[in-house]
């Protein structure tokens, strides 16, 4: 998760969430918008959410004051395409193409294959298997040569 605001960018890793079957995004906790230095009247900036296998999404933006702050619970539905495995693009991430599609259907051998260390990645869905519905997931999205997530 970034907080992006003209003068600056936190970037949050390894923001715990869930995804439906869909790629809906579920924090499995509440999200947090603290370690940010914010002057007395607030700051305001803009949420974006990215992990390891979603286009990233921006969540839309919020007023963070120097206190304890939490993401609205309306940020508990958006929608992550799914499918940037390789992180790669202009910046670096944020972009699902060919190649993409070509590494989840590499780890594709069977009907259902067992989820482990080297392939969950491709495990969209969170299901602990990597089978018929992460790859719809990702080919549902993949409408362009290039899709580009939010910036």
């Amino acid at each position: 998760m970034s907080l992006k605001t003209d003068q600056t960018t936190k970037v949050y890793q390894n923001i715990p969430f869930q995804s439906d079957s869909n790629g809906v995004f579920i924090p499995s906790s509440p999200v947090s918008l603290n370690d940010l230095p914010v002057p007395p009247a607030g700051l305001t900036v803009d949420v974006l959410v990215k992990d390891n296998n979603h286009l990233q999404k921006k969540l839309g933006n919020i007023n963070i004051l120097p206190a304890d702050n939490s993401a609205p619970s309306s940020w508990n539905s958006f929608y992550l395409k799914a499918g940037d495995f390789n992180n790669e693009g202009e910046t670096g991430y944020n972009v699902l193409n060919i190649d993409d599609i070509a590494k989840i259907l590499s780890v594709y051998t069977a009907l259902n294959v067992p989820v482990n260390t080297s392939n969950q990645i491709y495990d969209v869905n969170l299901d602990n298997s990597i089978n018929i519905d992460d790859i719809a997931l990702v080919l549902a999205n993949y409408t362009a040569l290039n899709v580009e997530g939010d910036k």
